[in-house]
Formats: structure tokens, C-alpha cells, sequence
């Protein structure tokens, strides 16, 4: 089972990635851990279209890559999406946009996780994480993006999407969803 984990930075994402694979280690369940996006590169690159593309190509390469050599895993629990580079240079309002192709690249590949943790800010807040935020309009500007993303395409994705609040990773409740999902699947 692929799980990934998608929202804006400074939600609480690490967290929750954190606590999936402790919740895993905890039953005795085998993973993959798959951490390969810092959204602060992409902002500096000199070249933010290309450098989306590769994130993309390697993110996808390091999605494979478990399934082909560690096929007893139980788990790819997968931080940030293939969509995330393409949300941040749509927030980024780049001369000429981002291109089609590349959006549906990274939507094609969406279908390939098997359940999502799309976290939202807490009451339409976004906590600000002077470590994580470069600049807190921009930040809103990407939460606004992953919205209409998730707003268009959810109902086309045919893939499990729990959408929790940031405030939900740090409390029990988060504690449930993993029992729901992670456990009720080895039944």
C-alpha cells in the first residue's frame, strides 16, 4: 500500500509522516520510507520549470524503486506528492505558467497512491513556522493552490483521500484513522 502526504509546509506533514511510520513499527508492519521533496529548492532554482520536471521524474523513481526491490514491504509511505512541484510553481506565478504537460504528468501519476493525507490549515489558518515559512503570503498562495487542485481533480483520482485538519496531527483523533486504515487493511 502506497500512503502519501500532501498539503502546504508548515502544517505538520514531517509529523504526520513520523508518526505513520512509528504507528507501522508499532504492529510489526514493514515500510518504505520515501522523503525526497524540499519545496525551498524549487523557490531558489534558476530554472523552476526543469527543476520541477526532475523533482517529478525522481520522485517517481523513487516510488519504483521499493516495489521492484523490496517487494515484501508492506508500506511506501511517501512524503509530499507528485503534484507538490507543479502546486508550488503555479504559486509561484512564473512568466508563461506552468506547462500542461507537466501537470498531467504529475496527475497521471497520482493514481498510483492508494490512499492520501491531504492536511488542510486548521480553521483556514496556516501556522506561521518562521523555520519553514519564506514568506506567509506565499505560503497562503500555495494552501489556495493545493485547494483548487484537490477541489478539481479529487473526484477524478481514484484513490482513498483523507483530508485532516493541521490540528488533527496532534491529537488522538490522528490515532484512529491510522487503526482504520493501516490495521483494518490486514483484516
Amino acid at each position: 500500500m502506497k500512503i502519501a502526504v500532501m498539503g502546504t509546509h508548515g502544517l505538520g506533514k514531517t509529523k504526520l509522516v513520523d508518526m505513520l511510520e512509528v504507528h507501522c513499527k508499532n504492529l510489526g508492519e514493514t515500510y518504505v520510507p520515501i522523503r525526497t521533496w524540499d519545496y525551498r529548492e524549487l523557490i531558489k532554482a534558476r530554472d523552476p520549470v526543469n527543476d520541477a520536471h526532475g523533482e517529478i521524474t525522481k520522485r517517481i523513481f523513487f516510488e519504483i524503486y521499493p516495489i521492484t526491490n523490496y517487494p515484501h514491504e508492506n508500506y511506501e509511505i511517501v512524503y509530499g506528492t507528485a503534484i507538490d512541484p507543479v502546486i508550488y510553481l503555479i504559486a509561484m506565478e512564473l512568466k508563461g505558467g506552468c506547462p500542461a504537460e507537466l501537470h498531467r504528468y504529475a496527475t497521471n501519476w497520482m493514481h498510483t497512491y492508494d490512499l492520501i493525507f491531504y492536511v488542510i490549515p486548521s480553521a483556514g489558518v496556516i501556522p506561521v513556522n518562521k523555520k519553514l515559512t519564506l514568506d506567509e503570503k506565499f505560503q497562503d498562495k500555495v494552501a489556495d493552490e493545493f485547494s483548487l487542485y484537490m477541489n478539481e481533480f479529487m473526484f477524478q483520482l481514484d484513490v482513498n483521500i483523507i483530508q485532516l485538519e493541521s490540528d488533527d496531527i496532534h491529537n488522538k483523533r490522528i490515532k484512529s484513522i491510522f487503526k482504520n486504515v493501516i490495521e483494518d487493511e490486514n483484516d
